[in-house]
């Protein structure tokens, strides 16, 4: 399907029309093991998805940290609490990029946890079998291998 097949279909769109979703819309990636793990607040989970749009072919990103925040509508210092929350859960790596004038910004590194192995290769989006508003069927059973993240050490289970 053509982008400009698509951006007509969405001209014709009327507010509370029903609508297919698929391929509509550019947006933030959040692994799905991340966006069902207990213990990471969704705060954090957006901005991990924010960053991987920024993630370029080396891994790296270099948002500042005011524009990270308008870009999910919150506060400069709610932004740096949910950063340090994903430094806390070794999601992201900040490294200080620094020039003779001093420190210029910082460079976001995704880093791997065998956690996110678990999402690794699994079924989507055909793995949804329900998009109706009362929820979502998902093939896979996650009741048992949903990850926790303890609320005070804040680490990985192994």
């Amino acid at each position: 399907m053509s982008r400009g097949y698509l951006k007509r279909a969405a001209a014709s769109l009327e507010v509370g029309q029903p609508f297919n979703p698929f391929g509509l819309f550019n947006g933030i990636w959040i692994p799905e093991v991340l966006v069902k793990a207990k213990g990471v607040s969704a705060g954090a989970k957006i901005i991990y998805g924010r960053l991987t749009r920024y993630a370029g072919p080396n891994g790296k990103c270099y948002p500042a940290v005011p524009t990270l925040a308008a870009e999910v509508a919150m506060s400069v210092r709610q932004t740096q609490k949910y950063l340090a929350e994903l430094e806390a859960f070794e999601l992201i790596r900040r490294v200080p990029r620094i020039s003779d004038s001093g420190q210029t910004s910082n460079v976001y590194v995704f880093l791997w946890h065998p956690i996110l192995a678990q999402g690794v290769n699994e079924a989507s989006p055909e793995g949804v079998t329900n998009p109706a508003p009362e929820g979502v069927n998902d093939r896979r059973n996650y009741a048992l291998d949903i990850p926790t993240f303890p609320a005070h050490n804040k680490s990985w289970p192994d």
